[in-house]
């Protein structure tokens, strides 16, 4: 996952689902902005999984609830003529004045990194195999794809 999702430093499994599955399961993420050298600590609990077709998050921050954010993600994978597309979703509300204030620069600045990391992983799809990520993803790829936290995209192979 590092090698595609710039300033992630950590992922760690906080808890397994309650019912025994892959929904429930939460994890403990830190990115790390070098740029402006700050941390942020997330939580992420995956909503939904439907193998090899859609995945669904819930990420919260941690830390200052006066200037915290909640996002839900949808990832969703389709493959045709021998390609694979993925489509996602994310809507972030943010919560407290100044994050509240800045959110068009907060998305602008996330559309940007999303566009980067996506270039990185298609490039690192693209030399390990020929053959269609959808006909390489399982269960264990959508969920690195849950860990990311930032992008979102699964580069798992069987």
């Amino acid at each position: 996952m590092t090698k595609w999702v710039g300033g992630l430093g950590e992922v760690t499994a906080m808890t397994q689902a309650p019912s025994g599955g892959e929904i429930g399961k939460r994890f403990h993420m830190i990115a790390i902005d070098r740029d402006e050298n700050t941390r942020t600590e997330m939580e992420m609990t995956v909503t939904e999984l439907v193998a090899n077709q859609r995945l669904g998050v819930e990420i919260r921050s941690v830390g200052d609830p006066s200037g915290g954010f909640v996002e839900s993600e949808e990832y969703r994978l389709s493959g045709s003529g021998g390609e694979t597309h993925l489509t996602m979703e994310v809507q972030t509300t943010y919560h407290g004045r100044v994050t509240e204030a800045l959110e068009p620069f907060i998305t602008s600045a996330a559309r940007k990194k999303m566009q980067r990391d996506l270039e990185r992983l298609k490039k690192l799809v693209e030399t390990e195999s020929a053959q269609p990520v959808s006909e390489r993803i399982t269960n264990e790829g959508l969920l690195e794809l849950a860990r990311s936290g930032m992008l979102f995209a699964v580069i798992n192979a069987v």
